[in-house]
């Protein structure tokens, strides 16, 4: 027992602290919990920078929109206990009567307008973690009827604090992790070559767009199964072989191989290269990435004619001539299907190269190729799209 809790309510406690470490929306059963734990009836999760310029909160006992609209937009700049005594030192506990004298508190204007009302006078504030960014810390609230945090409540709240905070940090570390994984995606999906990651048995685990749309057109390259596969019989022979050999246990000591893919089409052949990866130590991990497998499509579709006006600051007819090269026709084509003159068309093409300081048409179509097309996600973080299986 602690501080006459039982076992059974720090167990409970301390069970949904290290939950929310890997589910945020568990932070408000934490927070819930606390409030029981400490006879509150407001609890909140707060965290901002130390300009105050950026802050976010979550918060148990009090309407949302209450919470966010009133103390957090109108209110927490001006909270007297923050202003008195700001978060300085991770892992301190303080009650509010430690933070302002009780008549010190009743003749501010927060008081009167916002706390009072509420019910919300007596408070204690557990430090979770202040760095060069900001602060976090956990604040609970109740009515004077309640009476002042004492030595027990601060005692059980030092003895919560060291878990709450081990449950931030990986919660913390998680959340970059993914912003930084959200963007990776995003950056493969805008690629413009296709992107596979194999395992060890040569099962694509992950899957950018480009690589998603060349295995469903099956022209070139396919799924056999649970494997990659050629549509010939000698460049599969070569894609195995590749395949295998950089999936060697000694595949780190060997070059990336390059295998050509001919397409059943007629089209350009499919150039695919095997890039094996160090193998991951980490025993939680299945399926791990051995292998990354690059594909080019020689016809694969570049950036829009209005991606390239916005990067080069083209007009929309020199952006559509741009487009227009990318998708390989000539001068004279391009005169036909829309009905300008060469000499249009040369002027454009003159200007186009002055604006993406090229000198020849060569060198222009791989400065156009350079910009990567937009990436077309379904879902929220494009993870729909990426992952296979």
């Amino acid at each position: 027992m602690m501080n006459g809790l039982s076992s059974d309510v720090m167990e409970r406690m301390l069970e949904s602290i290290y939950d929310a470490a890997l589910a945020p929306s568990g932070w408000l059963t934490v927070l819930e919990n606390l409030s029981s734990l400490f006879d509150a009836h407001f609890a909140d999760l707060f965290t901002r920078s130390h300009d105050k310029t950026q802050y976010i909160g979550l918060a148990c006992g009090l309407d949302q929109s209450d919470y966010q609209d009133q103390f957090l937009d109108t209110w927490f700049k001006r909270n007297i206990w923050g202003i008195s005594k700001p978060v300085k030192i991770s892992g301190e506990v303080l009650s509010t009567r430690q933070m302002v004298e009780v008549d010190d508190l009743k003749r501010t204007q927060i008081y009167a307008d916002y706390l009072e009302p509420r019910g919300l006078h007596e408070g204690l504030r557990l430090a979770i973690w202040s760095d060069d960014y900001g602060i976090q810390d956990i604040s609970l609230l109740r009515p004077w009827s309640a009476g002042a945090f004492d030595a027990k409540d601060i005692a059980v709240g030092q003895f919560l604090l060291p878990h709450l905070q081990r449950s931030a940090k990986i919660a913390r570390r998680l959340a970059y992790a993914e912003a930084g994984t959200e963007g990776g995606f995003l950056a493969l999906h805008a690629a413009g070559f296709g992107v596979m990651l194999l395992d060890a048995s040569g099962y694509p685990v992950m899957l950018n767009g480009p690589a998603e749309s060349l295995l469903r057109e099956k022209d070139g390259l396919t799924l056999a199964g649970r494997h990659l596969a050629a549509q010939t019989g000698p460049a599969n022979r070569a894609l195995q072989h590749a395949i295998a050999s950089a999936l060697h246990p000694e595949a780190l000591r060997r070059t990336a191989r390059t295998v050509r893919l001919p397409r059943p089409s007629g089209g350009a052949p499919l150039v695919l290269m095997t890039l094996p990866l160090s193998r991951s130590a980490h025993a939680v991990m299945l399926p791990q990435p051995a292998l990354l497998v690059l594909v080019t499509d020689p016809k694969a579709k570049g950036p829009s004619a209005a991606q390239l006006a916005e990067f080069f600051g083209l007009t929309d007819a020199e952006a559509d001539l741009a487009a227009h090269l990318l998708a390989g026709f000539d001068l004279r084509e391009i005169s036909t299907r829309r009905g300008r003159s060469i000499n249009t068309l040369r002027n454009q093409l003159a200007q186009l190269m002055n604006k993406t300081e090229t000198a020849r048409q060569a060198e222009l179509i791989h400065r156009l190729r350079g910009i990567p097309a937009a990436p077309q996600i379904n879902g929220p973080d494009g993870r729909e799209k990426i992952f296979a299986g």
